[in-house]
């Protein structure tokens, strides 16, 4: 079974128009990269976890741009070409420090557990999409009217 993405090329352009600089140069983003970034987030999206189109449409934008800007830094940015074996992963910043300045992010351990979850917390965009689809992952409860028979 194929999935199919709720969204096109063209609506991702002018969803994130602030956000990417699109063209065909090598320090654009191309048309092919926004392809694989959709193909890269339908293999991770659950269609049937939102009860609304819109909200499902809108959570996936931000998948798309996670894997997009995961695909480009990989690559070694849009001023490279390719790093291909030696492209390195980026992990969390747990402290930092220069000087008087430091900065150290706290996040809850049962984020930190989940690799599915982690991957996400790298970019903006990620995060963004685990705020829009946790209040549908994190205590979800149904009810069924039924009775009861002694």
């Amino acid at each position: 079974m194929t999935a199919t993405s709720p969204i096109s090329i063209a609506e991702f352009q002018s969803f994130f128009d602030r956000d990417f600089i699109y063209g065909s140069a090598v320090t654009d983003v191309r048309d092919k990269d926004i392809t694989r970034a959709i193909n890269d987030s339908l293999l991770a999206y659950n269609a049937d976890l939102w009860g609304d189109v819109t909200a499902g449409k809108h959570a996936f934008y931000y998948l798309v741009a996670h894997n997009l800007s995961c695909n480009i830094n990989a690559s070694g940015g849009l001023g490279n070409t390719g790093q291909g074996a030696s492209s390195t992963g980026n992990f969390l910043v747990s402290s930092k420090s220069a000087g008087p300045l430091s900065v150290s992010y706290s996040i809850p351990q049962s984020l930190l557990e989940n690799t599915m979850i982690q991957g996400l917390l790298k970019t903006g965009y990620g995060q963004k999409y685990l705020e829009l689809t946790l209040p549908y992952l994190i205590g979800v409860t149904g009810t069924a009217l039924h009775d009861t028979r002694p």
